[in-house]
């Protein structure tokens, strides 16, 4: 039976990461979704990749410029989905492995902020993370929340546990990154 990406996601109770493929498809072997987004159900946005001979494919770039973006699965909405059992993936190990190879080029592509790092975007654009900290330090707290791609060095995040009482810590590249009060 075919499904959209969201139906199989919550099948197979709402579990990431997992691999589908679409009907009729040669051009890849298989998508592993790495992030669900719901926006009104059963459809939204699913991010991930293509895997082509059990390595990442860039295929998408060539031709999807939400892909290109933020890696958004194009038509993942369409019921011509399948999910693909383990049976049917190149190894078990596969796809943790593209994951720590994915989440590794994103590590390297993204900037480490330290206290001297500038801000290149946003209401503080050209200020150092210390005169954000020094000036409007909720605003940090902020980004780490919000801004997939703002990465603090966990040695400063002790500045800011005072500010941050209990809000929930930040997952990110699924690493629990705990920055409440102790």
């Amino acid at each position: 039976m075919n499904r959209n990406i969201f139906q199989i996601w919550d099948d197979i109770g709402r579990i990431l990461p997992f691999a589908v493929t679409r009907n009729n498809n040669t051009l890849y072997d298989y998508i592993v979704v790495e992030r669900v987004d719901i926006k009104m159900w059963p459809y939204g946005i699913a991010y991930g990749y293509p895997s082509k001979d059990g390595k990442p494919s860039d295929y998408f770039k060539k031709f999807y410029k939400d892909w290109k973006k933020g890696d958004a699965i194009p038509s993942p909405g369409v019921y011509q989905w399948h999910l693909v059992e383990t049976s049917e993936l190149h190894t078990a190990k596969e796809i943790e492995r593209s994951l720590d190879t994915r989440i590794k080029e994103k590590i390297k592509k993204s900037i480490i902020y330290e206290l001297d790092t500038i801000l290149a975007f946003g209401k503080f654009k050209g200020k150092t993370i210390n005169e954000i900290s020094n000036q409007n330090p909720e605003y940090i707290i902020w980004l780490i929340n919000n801004v997939d791609d703002f990465i603090i060095n966990p040695e400063i995040l002790n500045n800011f546990k005072g500010i941050i009482g209990t809000k929930p810590a930040k997952t990110v590249n699924n690493l629990k990154i705990d920055i409440r009060k102790k």
